[in-house]
């Protein structure tokens, strides 16, 4: 089994069991990232996305749980997670290829 295939075999059993276990979680994945959502990561690396990467963000780009936005004084907005958007240890999120960026 290549590594990709492994993230994707791992990746759909994380899935389930927050579908099973925290649907709130589950409901709150986005759907694939799309040909465009990945282009634009390329282009804002200036290099190629892993395959292993991109194998998950076509799987699930991000999450979005009760997340909302702030904006700094110098006027950027930016994401102002919830606490129920962690959905890794330590408080860790799920990135879409915008976040990433």
């Amino acid at each position: 089994m290549s590594e990709t295939e492994e993230v994707q075999s791992a990746w759909g059993w994380i899935v389930h069991w927050f579908t099973v276990n925290a649907p709130s979680t589950a409901a709150a994945l986005h759907g694939p990232a799309t040909d465009e959502d990945i282009a634009g990561l390329r282009e804002a690396l200036g290099s190629a996305v892993p395959d292993v990467l991109e194998a998950l963000l076509r799987m699930n780009n991000g999450s979005n749980a009760k997340d909302t936005t702030k904006t700094l004084p110098n006027g950027r907005v930016v994401p102002d997670r919830h606490l129920d958007s962690a959905i890794f240890p330590y408080s860790k999120v799920l990135l879409g290829c915008k976040e990433t960026i």
